[in-house]
């Protein structure tokens, strides 16, 4: 981590939905992510903080209408295979792996990466990496 990079959320702060959604200020205006945790189990205990390995993150905005993939906070993993993000405006499903879109309106498309780097309970968007 350096002092350029920007803090998200904790680790914690995906332990319900196995997502968080943040929003940073960049030199285009806001950009909203989505952080990922590819390891969530909805049945599993919520007691361990996902490992840095299973953490993803993408641009929260769904390359069909270009839109924020959430309707409420933090939801965006489908409910029966949380392996796969949800765009709730037209039902795109995503995995979460590679953020390639498997179904809906814009099928074929991905979601854009965005790079991340950790401390022991916080998760910060990785300056060096990208132009913001």
């Amino acid at each position: 981590m350096t002092n350029q990079d920007i803090f998200l959320c904790n680790k914690s702060d995906l332990k319900q939905t196995g997502a968080f959604g943040a929003t940073i200020d960049d030199t285009n205006g806001k950009l909203d992510i989505v952080i990922i945790d590819m390891a969530f189990d909805i049945s599993a205990s919520k007691s361990f903080l996902p490992s840095e390995e299973s953490l993803k993150a993408y641009i929260n905005s769904c390359p069909h209408l270009s839109m924020p993939m959430e309707t409420f906070d933090h939801e965006f993993l489908d409910k029966e295979d949380p392996s796969l993000i949800v765009c709730s405006t037209h039902g795109a499903r995503f995995r979460s792996t590679d953020g390639f879109c498997l179904s809906g309106p814009c099928s074929g498309s991905s979601l854009t990466p965005i790079p991340l780097t950790f401390t022991e309970e916080a998760i910060y968007l990785k300056i060096e990496s990208i132009d913001i």
